[in-house]
């Protein structure tokens, strides 16, 4: 029996193209996959923000809204990386 895919399996393009079917399994896919990053930029940030009432957890939630919004209004164009 095949191994199923792991998330860092996947390349951008292949998850992108699952996708444009509406594939609620594959947002989440991509989501894993981009959690770390998301996280690395919220801990980095959150340094610039301390004391001004937006902690860790409300950078990550925007990082993950914004990864949501990228998913959902990415346009295929020539030369264009989704990361």
């Amino acid at each position: 029996m095949p191994k199923k895919k792991e998330y860092l399996d996947y390349d951008d393009e292949e998850l992108l193209y699952l996708i444009s079917d509406n594939n609620d399994e594959t947002k989440e896919i991509i989501c894993k996959k981009y959690k770390p990053v998301i996280s690395f930029y919220a801990n980095k940030y959150s340094i610039y923000v301390e004391g001004k009432g937006i902690d860790y957890n409300d950078l990550y939630q925007e990082g993950l809204i914004g990864l949501l919004n990228a998913i959902n209004n990415f346009k295929e164009q020539k030369d264009i990386k989704f990361s």
